[in-house]
C-alpha cells in the first residue's frame, strides 16, 4: 500500500527557519523558499516511483494465475443462477407473461401486439398469438336448437355444486334453505344486425359473497325468441330442486325461488301477458289504461283490484294473457316472485 503522510497544519515558525538557515529576516525570502525546498522533487520523485511499483499491471495473462491464499468461496448467488440454471425449475417467460396477461386481465389483441414486439426482438420462441400463450382450449358442447336459437344447458347440480364447494367447513351449518334468483334478458351482439344472446343467470341470494352464473345461454339472429321453449329444459330442472332439494356434503338443503329479476320487455315475455305500453300491461292491478297524449297511462290510484297468484293461474282478465307461461309449472307466486 502507499504510505500517506500527515502534514500538519500549524504554520511554520519563520524564525526557527531563519536560525537554522542561518539567514536573517532581512534576506529575501525566496532564498528561504529555495533552500526550504530544494529536496521536495526528490521525495515526490520517490513517492511517484512507490506508486508506480504498486500499481504496475501484470505484463502477461499467466501473471494473473495467483495461488488460492486460503479455502476457495462459491461465486455470489447471482453468478449461480446464471451458470447453474434449471429449466424445469425456472419460470419461463412464457410462464410470467400468461400470468401477466391473466392477472390484468389483458385484453387478447393488447397481448398479440407485445408478443409480436417480443418476437421482433428476438424471442422467437414465444407464441404468435394470446390464444396459444393462454392455452385457450375449445370444446365440444352438446347444443340445442329451440325456437331457432342455438342454445346451451348447464348442468344446475354441476353448478350448484362448483359454488358451494368455496365454502370452508362450518360456514353453511346455519343454512338450511337455498334461495335463487334468476335473471333473463337480452344481449345485443352488433350493430349491424339484430343478433343477441338470451342467458338466464342465477344466484344464490341467501349466502355471503354468492357469485352469478349461467344456467342456460342462447344465440339467435332474430332481437328476441318468438316464444319460451327454450326455457322449458330449465324450469323442468328448477321443479325437481324445488321438489327433491338438494344434496351438498351429506346434507340436503332445500331450494326456494326468491325473486325473478327481469326488464318490462323481458317479463312481459317470459310471463306471456301484455308489453308495457298495453292497455291492460299492469302486473299489479286489472284497470284498464287510457290512451292521452300519445301514450297508454294508467290514471287510476285507489280502489284497484289486485292481482293474485289464482287470478293470473286462471286468467281471469284474459286481455292481460297472450298465452300460457311456462313458469306456471313452478309452485310460485306469479304475482310477488316478478
Amino acid at each position: 500500500m502507499i504510505e500517506t503522510r500527515t502534514m500538519s497544519k500549524e504554520k511554520p515558525n519563520l524564525s526557527d527557519k531563519y536560525s537554522e538557515l542561518n539567514v536573517s529576516e532581512d534576506d529575501n525570502i525566496s532564498d528561504y523558499r529555495n533552500s526550504a525546498t530544494e529536496e521536495l522533487p526528490v521525495e515526490t520523485a520517490n513517492l511517484n516511483n512507490e506508486s508506480d511499483e504498486m500499481l504496475q499491471l501484470p505484463a502477461s495473462e499467466d501473471d494473473l494465475e495467483m495461488e488460492p491464499s486460503g479455502p476457495s468461496e462459491d461465486p455470489p448467488s447471482d453468478y449461480q443462477v446464471l451458470s447453474t440454471s434449471s429449466s424445469d425449475e425456472e419460470t419461463t417467460l412464457n410462464d410470467e407473461l400468461k400470468n401477466w396477461a391473466g392477472g390484468n386481465q389483458v385484453k387478447m389483441n393488447h397481448t398479440d401486439e407485445l408478443l409480436k414486439i417480443l418476437r421482433r426482438f428476438g424471442h422467437s420462441e414465444l407464441p404468435a398469438t394470446a390464444r396459444t400463450l393462454m392455452g385457450t382450449n375449445t370444446y365440444d358442447v352438446p347444443i340445442e336448437y329451440v325456437s331457432g336459437y342455438e342454445t346451451y344447458y348447464y348442468d344446475i347440480h354441476e353448478e350448484f355444486n362448483k359454488h358451494l364447494s368455496i365454502y370452508k367447513n362450518g360456514e353453511l351449518d346455519n343454512i338450511a334453505c337455498l334461495k335463487i334468483q334468476l335473471n333473463y334478458d337480452g344481449v345485443p351482439i352488433f350493430k349491424s344486425n339484430s343478433s343477441s344472446f338470451w342467458p338466464l343467470l342465477c344466484t344464490l341470494c341467501n349466502l355471503p359473497g354468492s357469485n352469478v352464473f349461467p344456467i342456460m345461454l342462447s344465440y339467435g339472429e332474430s332481437a328476441h325468441p318468438t316464444n319460451n321453449d327454450l326455457l322449458i329444459p330449465v324450469i323442468t330442472d328448477l321443479k325437481k330442486l324445488f321438489e327433491n332439494g338438494f344434496f351438498f356434503n351429506e346434507k340436503q338443503y332445500q331450494v326456494e325461488l326468491n325473486a325473478i329479476i327481469c326488464d318490462a320487455p323481458a317479463r312481459s315475455m317470459a310471463k306471456c301477458v301484455k308489453g308495457h305500453s298495453g292497455y291492460f300491461a299492469c302486473d299489479r292491478c286489472t284497470q284498464e289504461g287510457e290512451y292521452i297524449e300519445h301514450r297508454v297511462v294508467l290514471p287510476e290510484t285507489r280502489n284497484l283490484h289486485m292481482r293474485t297468484d289464482h287470478s293470473f293461474r286462471t286468467q281471469e282478465q284474459r286481455r292481460h294473457h297472450n298465452d300460457v307461461s311456462p313458469f306456471l309449472e313452478l309452485e310460485i307466486d306469479m304475482i310477488s316472485v316478478w
